[in-house]
């Protein structure tokens, strides 16, 4: 045990450590010391004798601090000097007003109340000096003449309404007034009279300037003011003792420290606990905070029962905590609950008055303790362990002052917040001279303190935390700034505090140091049902054991007639489409082992066919996989072996270019099938049910080789619930498929059509050469429902164009964040479409939730909105505790939609779908399982989700889910490349493009060259979306003091030119989408 520590264990313990003329000496409750705490003094004598000596003055007699010069220039304390320099900057202002108030019942003497205030001016020279520039340096002026007097307001002959409005007034005004640091003395007083003859009363006000002043002096001021009063009435002589210092010797003594060796130890300490300090807290905020600060408080409050209080208590000692420790590991805990950030700092003041001379001093010395805690420890013992020794640290380095922190370390300044914290806590104002609320009751008459909240509630911080608490009980007292919370988020904070308080007391009769930290919770069990419940969709009941296919056949039944797809070459009715899929899914089934969950490959390029296709794999009981021939074969065959496809579907006109060699391969273009039965395959025939497989889409996997997502029947079908509800297709509609198949926005143009009667247009390449001829195609074809990449609709609708045509009545966006300045720009141009902001991961089928838009939208950013039906969305944090509401935490999906897993993936299947923990609670709809999606997001007051992105290094580029990782490995197999880093970065319209940053083995100087034999090798493994649009080569990493690479000091990226064949694009349009989709 070091000197410190030995030194904070006795202040624990009430031990004083003091030295008098024979060395060492003990203080205090030396009751409480043990043994073992004696020994340990005896063995660090000297020691300790060395640690107090160098905080003393190096004077002759060695009695403390020496009184100076008042001949002489004063200077002021570090921490003064940070108030002037604040006052110099912003002009004179009442943010550091102190104000205080007696209330008088009775009686009030007001000429004996002059004489006392005045005596205490006298007294105390700090209350009667200004501070005045001499030269460049400003200088304490003790005023030796000064004048003192009481205002007077006399409200009696107000009616009582009157009456009150007018004090409040008065209070305001004097509260609101600054003091002129040049000019002024540092303390007013007014009084205000009310009442009447026969109840005579008032209020006694004092305000003091921060400056000359802090909370321990204001209980001096009391007491002292009461005793003079007091004397005054009753004709005795001033019983109060002279002081042999002042608050200008403290200052120069002070100074005088601050450069000596144990200062530099001090601050080599702050300098390594305060590296990489977050800049403002992660604390949600209601509003936008202003770039000025406003001061404007309020308070929320909350009384501890005398059991939670005890059993807190009882903890503290079983762990050897002082209560202030524990309450600081609660409300550290909470907030980082509550802000999702693991790194927490809290300020917390300090009396700063370790010598006895200081004790009578009225004066600027309290001091402010940095606190930060890391809330990461899995148990209660670990977390509880961690939270006092960086209390005792902080304590034994406490000697240098906050603003000394703020010039030494540097952060951001803004006149928005705090610099180096924001949030303050202090328990049981146990820095205080004294320790009950004072009152006297004299000559006819009572005098009692009022509390500061009834004078004034200004928010010095963002929130200021006071707890109260004794074996009787306690309250939790938060003043919080009105400009950045609600009154309801405060007090959903208090309850979770008190809550968590409940809990931890709880756990002083169980001892148990093994307790899991996550499993303390600051919920009860009502809340915990509450957050586990509120974000879940509408129950729609539906077969989960009929097929998708069903669906189509119904339509098909239903309206035979009416056109089903669309394509450049062809048109289907629906009886025609069922007819045809019905063929080829009985000679499949003819000619094939087909059976549930068989999986079958379909690599066919846009067409009727396709569809055909897809229909009769389904109708013939197996599973499809989409093999989108426009991908590089190298990533094709990597889809085709993981699957183990027994059966790939495609056209002799892709023969040449795309091959499955050692794989079995049906042309659907030289197959005549037109002999085989027209009729609808029943599923039960086979076994076929909503359980079993109806596609696996291959993702990006961050090992560097894709990953199939296993899709059910039940689930599809539990989309289509969905999309009926949300979009309300009927036969009048008209929707266009854009979309690749290997994208599950496919299902939805495909499905969400054809299960509900409308009629499916395929675009064609031409449609895509530009704005006009996409709009174009549209109106020729009559669209009334497009879905697109976000990415892709900022294209269309960039340089003020705005995509609308006649037959348009939605436009469904999806897969990266959309801009809400864009989407009030459309709006301001185009009525009468409705626009939706939809989200959700390929494992929960296509969607899980949406969002709405019919006009222009008046919030900060665009929620991605609420669940859909049969789905629920949990927010939990790393221990899969529900966060709060506000709070961003991990998106958990369950329901109907979610998927059955990867394909041969067990371990990553059993990573991110897991069993829910709170299936218990689900009030209409128990999910078995949850899907992990890897998104923050935040539960708004609106009741919308709101995507803040991801957790890792997942992002998406047109829709598309890439994990950045792959693109990395894929890149690392060229011998040439030492290491390398892949960004997706915003362009100016808010799309993402991708960025490769390679460190090479070899010589770059013709670096296009180099870029090109890269982007071809990237071409060569990986689909067009995932290959960068630009490239830097670095020579060296920049790196963070941390030494992580520094992303933000990386290179401006060239957009590389593509190698080989090139035709230049030929409109503005064209420019535009080959960055996008390049």
């Amino acid at each position: 045990m070091n000197t410190p520590h030995i030194i904070n264990k006795c202040a624990e313990l009430g031990i004083k450590l003091s030295l008098d003329t024979e060395g060492l000496a003990l203080g205090g409750n030396t009751k409480a010391l043990t043994a073992e705490l004696l020994a340990l003094i005896k063995a660090h004598k000297q020691a300790l004798i060395a640690h107090i000596q160098s905080f003393l003055p190096h004077s002759k007699s060695g009695s403390g601090i020496a009184k100076v010069s008042r001949a002489s220039d004063l200077p002021l304390s570090p921490a003064q000097m940070q108030l002037w320099l604040v006052n110099e900057i912003q002009g004179q202002s009442p943010e550091c007003n102190m104000p205080g108030a007696c209330k008088i019942d009775g009686v009030f003497h007001f000429e004996h109340a002059q004489k006392a205030l005045t005596d205490i001016i006298q007294r105390h020279e700090i209350l009667r000096s200004c501070y005045r520039k001499n030269g460049e340096s400003p200088v304490q002026v003790i005023q030796e003449e000064f004048d003192f007097a009481i205002d007077h307001h006399d409200l009696r002959l107000l009616p009582n309404i009157a009456q009150k409005n007018a004090l409040n007034r008065l209070l305001e005004n004097d509260i609101n007034k600054p003091f002129n640091l040049e000019n002024d003395i540092m303390l007013r007083a007014s009084y205000i009279e009310l009442g009447n003859a026969e109840q005579p009363h008032g209020v006694l006000l004092f305000n003091t300037h921060h400056i000359a002043f802090d909370g321990w002096s204001m209980d001096i001021l009391h007491r002292e003011f009461f005793t003079l009063y007091h004397a005054n009435i009753s004709g005795a002589s001033n019983p109060i003792p002279p002081m042999s210092i002042q608050y200008a010797d403290y200052a120069s003594w002070q100074l005088e420290k601050t450069h000596s060796p144990a200062m530099q130890l001090q601050v080599k300490y702050w300098q390594d606990t305060l590296q990489d300090l977050p800049v403002v807290h992660s604390f949600p905020l209601d509003f936008i905070r202003p770039d000025i600060k406003s001061h404007q408080g309020a308070v929320v409050t909350q009384p501890i029962c005398a059991k939670t209080a005890k059993g807190l208590g009882k903890l503290a000692n079983q762990y050897k905590l002082t209560p202030f420790m524990l309450l600081h590991a609660a409300v550290a805990m909470v907030l980082s609950r509550h802000s999702g950030s693991k790194d927490i700092v809290i300020g917390t003041p300090v009396a700063n008055r370790l010598e006895a001379e200081l004790e009578p001093l009225i004066g600027f010395f309290v001091n402010t303790l940095l606190l930060r805690a890391n809330t990461k420890h899995k148990t209660l013992a670990a977390y509880l362990a961690h939270i006092r020794e960086l209390n005792i640290n902080a304590q034994s380095n406490q000697g240098i002052a906050i603003n000394q922190l703020v010039e030494l370390l540097n952060p951001p300044r803004s006149s928005a917040y705090n610099p180096l914290f924001q949030i303050m806590l202090t328990i049981d104002n146990n820095f205080s001279a004294g320790g009950k609320a004072l009152s006297m009751e004299l000559a006819g008459s009572k005098l009692s303190i009022m509390a500061p909240d009834t004078v004034a509630v200004k928010s010095q911080f963002d929130l200021d935390v006071n707890i109260q608490l004794n074996d009787q009980g306690g309250t939790v007292k938060w003043v919080y700034d009105t400009a950045l919370f609600f009154e309801d988020t405060i007090r959903q904070i208090n309850s979770h505090l008190c809550q968590f308080l409940t809990a931890l007391s709880q756990q002083a009769d169980l001892n148990n140091a093994d307790i899991a930290l996550a499993q303390i919770s600051m919920y009860d069990a009502k809340q915990t049902k509450t957050l586990v419940n509120k974000l879940n969709g509408d129950i729609a009941v539906f077969n989960q054991h009929s097929c998708i296919q069903t669906l189509f056949e119904k339509q098909a039944a239903t309206s035979p007639d009416n056109i089903a797809v669309t394509s450049h070459e062809a048109q289907l009715t629906y009886g025609q489409l069922n007819r045809q899929a019905n063929q080829l899914a009985h000679y499949l089934r003819s000619q094939y082992q087909i059976k549930p969950d068989t999986l079958v490959g379909v690599c066919l390029e846009r067409s009727c066919d396709m569809l055909v296709a897809i229909l009769a794999i389904l109708k013939a009981g197996a599973a499809y996989v989409p093999l989108d021939p426009a991908y590089p074969h190298a990533r094709l065959m990597d889809m085709v072996e993981d699957a183990n496809l027994p059966l790939i579907i495609s056209q002799n006109a892709l023969s040449k270019a795309v091959t499955f060699k050692g794989y079995n391969t049906l042309f659907i273009d030289q197959v005549d099938y037109s002999t085989c039965p027209q009729t609808n395959i029943n599923p039960s025939s086979f076994g076929l049910k909503g359980s079993h497989l109806a596609y696996v889409i291959f993702t990006s996997g961050s090992t560097g080789r894709p990953k199939g997502v296993m899709v059910e029947h039940k689930n599809l079908q539990h989309f289509i619930l969905n999309t009926d509800s949300r979009y309300k297709l009927s036969a009048a509609d008209k929707v266009l498929q854009l979309s690749t198949m290997n994208f599950d926005i496919f299902v939805e143009e495909m499905f969400a059509t054809l299960c509900s009667g409308a009629s499916l247009v395929l675009r064609n390449e031409d449609c895509m050469s530009g704005e006009k001829a996409f709009s174009e195609f549209c109106q020729q074809h009559e669209i009334s429902v497009i879905s697109l990449p976000t990415s892709f609709w900022l294209q269309l609708n960039a340089d003020n164009r705005q995509v609308s045509f006649a037959s348009l009545r939605m436009v469904i966006l999806g897969g990266e964040a959309l801009p809400i300045d864009a989407v009030n720009r459309y709006f301001d141009a185009v009525k009468d479409v409705e626009m939706i902001n939809s989200y959700g991961p390929t494992e929960a089928t296509v969607t899980a939730t949406s969002y709405h838009i019919r006009h222009q939208i008046a919030a900060e950013v665009l929620p991605i909105g609420n669940a859909n039906v049969n789905t629920s969305l949990l927010i939990l944090d790393d221990e899969l505790n529900p966060v709060p509401q506000g709070t961003v935490g991990e998106l958990y999906i369950g329901g109907a939609g979610v998927a059955r897993g990867y394909l041969n993936r067990p371990e990553q299947t059993a990573e991110r779908f897991i069993d829910n923990p709170y299936r218990e609670l689900f009030i209409c709809q128990s999910h078995q399982r949850l899907y992990k999606t890897g998104d923050l997001v935040r539960h708004r007051a609106d009741n919308n989700v709101e995507f803040i992105g991801r957790i890792d290094d997942q992002v998406k580029i047109r829709g598309f889910r890439i994990e950045l990782g792959e693109i990395e490995n894929t890149l690392s197999t060229l011998d040439c490349i030492k290491s390398c880093m892949v960004l997706a970065l915003a362009t100016d319209i808010g799309a993402k493009q991708l960025v490769a940053y390679a460190q090479t083995n070899s010589d770059t100087q013709d670096q296009q060259h180099f870029i090109g034999k890269i982007r071809a090798h990237l071409s060569a493994q990986l689909p067009d979306y995932m290959v960068p649009a630009a490239y830097a080569i670095v020579e060296t990493w920049p790196l963070t003091p941390n030494g992580k690479i520094d992303k933000k000091a990386l290179p401006e990226p060239e957009i590389v030119s593509l190698q080989g064949q090139y035709i230049a694009p030929q409109t503005v349009f064209e420019a535009e989408l080959q960055t996008l989709w390049s």
